[in-house]
């Protein structure tokens, strides 16, 4: 699935639920890597600092962050607010976003 496709399905039906930060990927455009639980399993991601408004070198191992997801593809996930990437991947007024 490409990004603007993920975005679009998160924004549009997506669910907020509670994760954990499980890693880190400094050399991995600093990626933070997130785990989450739901009645079909546990599920992970990868997403930025930026992404919470967060300093990466603030975060901790096991520290609580949000993450939105898809209720019908529990594996289908994002770090924050799905909205806000549509700032960097094109004009979410195209995709009837606002």
């Amino acid at each position: 699935m490409l990004d603007v496709q993920k975005y679009y399905v998160l924004t549009a039906r997506g669910m907020v639920t509670k994760g954990k930060i499980v890693g880190f990927q400094p050399n991995n455009h600093r990626a933070v890597v997130y785990e989450y639980q739901t009645a079909e399993g546990d599920f992970s991601g990868a997403g930025r600092a930026s992404d919470i408004d967060a300093d990466f070198d603030q975060l901790r191992l096991g520290d609580t962050v949000t993450v939105f997801r898809d209720p019908s593809n529990a594996g289908l996930s994002c770090l924050g607010t799905p909205k806000q990437h549509f700032g960097f991947i094109g004009n979410s007024r195209y995709f009837g976003i606002s």
